[in-house]
């Protein structure tokens, strides 16, 4: 629905613009700022002082953070289980070689990994996998409805099998 309605939008902006653009059969647009009652030059002043002013802001803010910024020198390796490892400081087991060396920039939010308490179990993907016990979830019928499942099932199956001897006479 927001879509249609940002098209919409859209189309009217574009029709009323038109209107700023096309011209009439004498030449003239059919519409203009002036029959408004703006000023064309103090419209165009206005608009040129806020695009001067906010790019000076925009330098402004530029200039602000480059000299608040500092890079950090960061080093990677894998470790000994093969894990990524990240230090301010190089490793002193491991070859230079294997050492990455980073530069990150200190305005970069650096959040540290958080240890599992415990191995995550992976869960088999097929239902077939599945122990005797299990029942995958979530289920997409309800319970009342498995004996009717299973009763469709077994129709479909019997189809299946009449349809593969009427193929194997033909």
């Amino acid at each position: 629905m927001k879509l249609v309605i940002k098209v919409l939008l859209l189309i009217l902006v574009i029709g009323v613009s038109g209107l700023f653009v096309l011209k009439r059969p004498d030449g003239e647009p059919w519409l203009r700022l002036e029959e408004f009652g703006i000023d064309v030059a103090i419209a165009r002043k206005a608009i040129e002082r806020l695009i001067s002013s906010s790019s000076q802001q925009g330098e402004k803010d530029l200039r602000s953070n480059d000299s608040k910024s500092k890079s950090i020198k960061v080093y990677k390796w894998r470790d000994a289980e093969g894990s990524w490892q990240y230090s301010d400081k190089p490793p002193a087991d491991q070859d230079e070689l294997a050492v990455e060396t980073m530069m990150i920039n200190s305005n970069t939010n650096i959040v540290p990994a958080r240890k599992l308490s415990k191995p995550v179990e992976k869960k088999p993907s097929n239902p077939v996998e599945l122990e005797q016990d299990e029942v995958p979830l979530p289920l997409s019928a309800s319970p009342y409805q498995i004996k009717e499942i299973v009763e469709d099932a077994k129709k479909i199956q019997q189809l299946s099998d009449q349809r593969a001897e009427s193929l194997r006479e033909y």
